[in-house]
């Protein structure tokens, strides 16, 4: 329950009756699993698993460590092929081929959404988790970026 106000304090608030529910509690899930530090390990839950499991020789132990280095980006759709689209991160302009077969259904081009890449045995995936923002906001999405590195250069 902390974790959920936790997250609500970030995103807003989750109501079970909201025509979204079901995204954005795959938001949640996502961002437990993958950022929230777990207070009294001072690790997430992909970190807390690996070094629980250290010393076994698992695959799936190798597939965790890969996804603790995954991509959290706001991204452009610039291609859409049969079973990939090529993706450029807007925070720092780094062009990803991703393997997405169902990218004609998702992605038109020049979609921008929040999504998270993993890689996996050599390729990019999408989660499949997205926040779609909405057309002509790539203007005032990219002057929002830059104010954020301006910030960070004071820092």
């Amino acid at each position: 329950m902390a974790a959920r106000q936790e997250y609500q304090k970030y995103a807003g608030g989750i109501f079970d009756d909201d025509k979204s529910y079901e995204n954005q509690m795959a938001l949640f899930l996502e961002w437990y699993i993958f950022d929230r530090i777990e207070p009294a390990h001072d690790q997430t839950v992909l970190e807390l698993i690996i070094n629980n499991g250290k010393g076994e020789t698992l695959d799936p132990l190798k597939n965790i460590n890969e996804f603790i280095s995954h991509i959290h980006g706001l991204f452009i759709i610039k291609k859409i092929k049969d079973h990939s689209v090529k993706a450029i991160n807007l925070f720092n302009n780094e062009q990803y081929d991703v393997v997405e077969p169902s990218g004609k259904l998702y992605f038109s081009k020049n979609s921008i959404f929040e999504g998270r890449l993993l890689t996996y045995e050599n390729s990019y995936y999408f989660t499949g988790n997205f926040c779609f923002h909405p057309e002509g906001s790539k203007k005032f999405i990219k002057s929002e970026i830059k104010k954020i590195f301006s910030l960070q250069k004071i820092n």
